[in-house]
């Protein structure tokens, strides 16, 4: 009760309306809260105010139960009985409709629902599930039993609980079906339609694969599948087995047709089908066609038929069990030839040969005619099937096909000779000889360029006779010979009239040329000539004989010791000898001076002749000098160390006296081979004089030479003559030669392959004329480093020095050294030869190299795969992956073999780089590894694989071995997957 005092507005004192709790899923509830008031002069009764009481329970969970959860399909076990409950109590009816899928192999009772009462947890009323009996083997069924809910406040459907049937029907058998059951090798019974059924029916589609055994002479149909749906009993499908051709006389045979059933149940195989295939082959040896008509030749006209040839096969009927071998042969082979003598058939190769047939031509013109024969067969077939079995022969007619042969003649030639008389003949061919005697009609055709009597006898007319079987005849021609340079002439020879024969084009007569060849060349010369100063210098041009055609030549002036134009005129002209003469002339203007001189030459050259060839092409012409004393002064020589004496000649009018003066000076014309003044020969740089008295034709002067150490060769030098008095310069220097007076020695470099001498040539120069010696010894190539050979592992050192001998004038010596052979492969390797101790002259080359080029293969490498390493957990460790690569043979290089990596690992993830991408194989090793670190991690990846792939080797190749130059290696993952959950306190 509450109470408001006097004179108060708010009561005092507490009433407290408290919420009954429940279990039930309700809808929030209302509360009206009424009062009665009393007092305070009637005061009316207050309005009720209302209270709302939150319902706080979840919407109750429905869920289904089957007594029991497995029936049998039929029997007295084939029904469960479906309940409901909640999880707690509704306020409301709660209804579950109870339902099965549309292909449920079970039927509900009438009454499909079950009702939970407001206030309950458990349904009442009864909801059976029967299970549907059938005759088909299947696997246990499972039923989804479901429920619709309805009422409680929007409660759910509860989840579908599960009902197994247990299927009791035994395995159904499969039998296979052959329709027919017996079928041809060939023709249109030759194929068996297969098909299956079952005793009774399966719940899954039932699948037999048909198959034959390897050896069977039989083939599936593509489709070799049949199918019995679930449910049925009879498959659908065509499988189709059809029986191989196999040309084989034989016994019927047997094929077992088999098949492999499959339903998913454990459906056993069907028994095996016999098919029977009857033979149908038959054993023989026919030869078609059995005859043939043939030319007697080939027509060249029909570039695509050979009219003389014919072909017949020969074939077997049926495959035979071993080899068969049919001999033909020819019983004239005069008359036709074959192709080959026997055919061979074998079991593998039994198809059918050609025998080609070719008709041999006789010499008879026989038209009309025809010969025969045969080919006959044998058959040798000892062992096999076909023993005993006969061939028929072919019958060969041969038609005489021989026209009337062809007369032709040749075009000959002879030549004509200076004198006396030659054979021209004419050789008249008849083609093909003819069985009936020929003859043919000949003359002289007077038509050609040669005339009769003069240049040949005349032909007296005559005819030619052919026997039978002749096929050529002469006619000669008699040839005068003569000197005359003329053009070829020809005679012309007439056929004409034949009988039993013609002329090729059908012509009724035919010319044949024969050429009597001209060898009367004639030849071209010229004669020198000489004039006095200002006259004309005449040059005769003469043939060697007389021609009956115009000869031309052009001559041509050249200086020599006569320059145009202050000698003579320069000229070029085309020279003309007619026809029946023999010379011409060719004249040169000289020109006149005052100066006193020499005699002066100049050349006049032919060319371009034209009818004839040039025998001497050349000639001089000589302007005579108006000199009266000359001086002229001649080379001298001698060896280096000894003066050289120059004779100076004087002639023409020697009466009087006459001087002349002299140098010396370098001969700077002939470069390195130059003597050097005052070094290789004492110098005259101030003129000297030569004085020569009255009458004296002869004087001297004299140079010495220098000798040296060096061998440098022949030097020159000149004497320059000048300031002449009482006389005319002939000529105005000489040369002095100092020849060398030392001996050199030099030694050429040599190569050779191993296992063979090296020859080194040794050469001697210089002052030749006695004998000398130098001695020789072998080396190491000190300069070669770590290619240089070995004494007396890689070639026999002589260390000793030997002695090498020369006789006089000898120039050259050979040193030999062996080589020794292995089977390395290496370097070119070097080792020296040196000279010494030089008798009588001079090392130019000391030492010389000698060569051991290596002549073994070049070895191979290849790498094998690595053993597949664990990569382990730990990144910071590492597990070494090693290939191994391999050297074919051991070298005598260093081996460098690069590579890549591949693979599906990758650096750095998986692996660690090498560093570097190669490895070596050292000299005389054979083997070097490359190592790959792997790494670890905790990664679930699944095996990776690293490849090796070789690159381009350094003194070897890779291998051309399958598979040489790669490799592979696995790395091992060793890392599970999976989640773990770690609980916290």
């Amino acid at each position: 009760m509450l109470t408001i005092a006097a004179g108060a507005t708010a009561s005092t004192g507490t009433v407290t309306v408290t919420a009954t709790d429940n279990n039930i899923d309700a809808p929030n509830a209302t509360v009206a809260v009424a009062a009665t008031a009393t007092g305070g002069h009637g005061v009316a009764d207050p309005d009720p105010v209302t209270l709302t009481i939150a319902d706080d329970e979840d919407t109750p969970t429905v869920t289904l139960a089957l007594t029991p959860a497995t029936i049998d399909e039929s029997g007295n076990n084939n029904a469960s009985t479906v309940t409901a409950t909640l999880d707690h109590a509704s306020d409301a009816d709660t209804t579950i409709t109870i339902s099965l899928p549309d292909d449920a192999p079970a039927t509900l009772s009438e009454n499909a629902v079950l009702t939970i009462a407001a206030g309950d947890t458990t349904s009442t009323g009864t909801v059976t599930v029967t299970a549907t009996d059938n005759d088909i083997d299947a696997p246990n069924a499972t039923v989804a039993v479901e429920g619709t809910a309805d009422g409680g406040h929007g409660i759910a459907n509860p989840d579908p609980v599960t009902l197994t049937i247990t299927d009791d029907e035994d395995t159904p058998t499969v039998t296979l079906v052959l329709t027919p059951a017996t079928i041809d090798e060939s023709g249109n019974n030759n194929a068996s339609t297969v098909t299956a059924t079952l005793d009774h029916a399966s719940g899954a589609d039932t699948t037999i694969t048909i198959s034959l055994p390897d050896d069977a002479p039989a083939t599936l149909s593509e489709n070799a599948v049949l199918t019995i749906a679930a449910g049925d009993t009879t498959s659908t499908g065509t499988v189709t087995v059809t029986a191989t051709d196999n040309d084989v006389d034989a016994p019927n045979a047997t094929v077992a047709v088999e098949g492999t059933a499959d339903d998913g149940h454990g459906i056993a195989d069907p028994a095996d089908q016999t098919l029977t295939i009857a033979d149908d082959d038959t054993r023989g040896v026919t030869v078609s066609p059995a005859a043939l008509t043939l030319a007697e030749a080939d027509d060249t006209a029909t570039a695509d038929v050979s009219e003389h040839q014919g072909t017949y096969t020969v074939a077997l009927t049926s495959a035979p069990t071993g080899t068969v071998t049919v001999s033909v042969a020819s019983a004239d082979t005069s008359i036709a030839t074959v192709s080959s003598a026997s055919l061979e058939f074998t079991p593998s190769d039994w198809d059918a040969q050609t025998v080609t047939v070719t008709a041999v031509a006789d010499a008879a013109d026989n038209a009309g005619e025809a010969r025969a024969t045969a080919i006959a067969h044998t058959v040798s077939a000892a062992n096999t099937d076909y023993d005993g079995v006969t061939a028929e022969s072919v019958t060969v007619t041969v038609t005489d096909d021989d026209g009337e042969p062809t007369l032709s003649v040749d075009t000959p030639r002879v030549d004509e000779g200076d004198s006396g008389t030659a054979t021209l003949t004419f050789t008249v061919t008849l083609s093909p000889a003819s069985g009936k005697p020929v003859t043919v009609a000949y003359a002289d055709a007077a038509t050609g360029s040669a005339a009769a009597a003069t240049d040949y006898a005349a032909i007296t007319a005559g005819t030619l006779t052919f026997a039978a079987g002749d096929v050529s005849q002469t006619i000669d021609v008699t040839v005068n010979g003569d000197t005359l340079d003329e053009t070829n002439e020809t005679v012309k020879l007439r056929l004409s009239s034949p009988i039993n024969a013609g002329f090729a084009g059908d012509f009724t007569a035919i010319d044949a040329t024969g050429t009597i060849t001209d060898d009367d060349d004639a030849a071209l010369s010229i004669d020198d000539a000489s004039a006095a100063e200002g006259a004309n210098a005449a040059f005769t041009v003469k043939l060697s004989t007389t021609s009956d055609r115009e000869v031309t030549v052009t001559a041509t002036t050249s200086d020599g010791t006569a320059t145009a134009p202050g000698d003579y005129t320069s000229k070029t002209e085309q020279l003309t000898i007619a026809a029946g003469a023999t010379t011409a002339t060719f004249s040169v203007v000289t020109a006149s001076d005052t100066e006193t001189e020499v005699d002066e030459t100049f050349t006049v050259t032919l060319s371009d002749p034209v009818n004839a060839t040039l025998a001497d092409s050349m000639a001089t012409g000589t302007i005579t000098g108006n000199a009266t004393t000359l001086i002229s002064i001649a080379d001298a020589a001698a060896r280096e160390g000894q003066d050289l004496t120059f004779n100076l000649t004087r002639t023409g009018d020697i009466s009087g006296a006459s001087t002349v003066s002299w140098t010396t000076g370098d001969d700077t014309a002939q470069g390195a081979s130059a003597a050097t003044a005052d070094t290789d020969y004492t110098a005259v740089t101030a003129p000297r004089t030569v004085t020569f008295a009255a009458s004296a034709a002869a004087a001297t002067l004299t140079v010495a030479s220098r000798a040296d150490a060096f061998v440098d060769g022949d030097e020159t030098f000149r004497v320059n003559l000048t300031s002449p008095t009482g006389a005319t310069l002939a000529n105005a220097f000489a040369t002095g030669t100092i020849t060398e007076g030392t001996t050199g020695y030099a030694i050429a470099d040599a190569t050779a392959d191993e296992g063979e001498d090296l020859s080194f040539s040794v050469t001697r120069s210089g002052l030749l004329s006695g004998a000398s010696s130098v001695k020789w010894n072998t080396a190491d190539d000190s300069t070669d480093g770590a290619n240089q050979a070995t004494a007396d592992t890689d070639y026999t050192a002589t260390t000793t020095a030997a002695t090498l001998n020369f006789a006089a004038d000898e120039t050259a010596k050979t040193i030999t050294v062996s080589s020794a052979e292995d089977t390395l492969d290496e370097f070119d390797e070097t080792f020296a030869v040196a000279l010494s101790a030089p008798r009588g002259g001079a090392l130019l080359d000391a030492s010389a190299i000698g060569t051991i080029t290596d002549d073994d293969a070049t070895p191979t490498v290849s790498v094998a795969d690595a053993s597949a390493v664990t990569e382990g957990d730990d990144p910071s460790t590492t597990a070494n992956m090693t290939f191994a690569v391999s050297l074919s043979a051991a070298s005598g290089r260093t081996v460098t073999v690069p590579f890549t990596l591949g693979g599906t690992a990758s650096a750095p993830a998986d692996y660690t780089l090498p560093n570097p991408l190669s490895v070596e194989i050292a000299a005389g090793k054979t083997k070097a590894d490359i190592v790959v670190p792997v790494k670890g991690d905790v990664v679930s990846e699944g095996n990776e694989t690293v490849t090796v792939t070789l690159g381009t080797l350094t003194n070897a190749t890779v291998s051309t071995a399958q598979g040489a130059g790669t490799a592979t290696g696995t790395i091992t993952d060793d890392d599970t997957k999976g989640v773990t959950v770690a609980g916290g306190p």
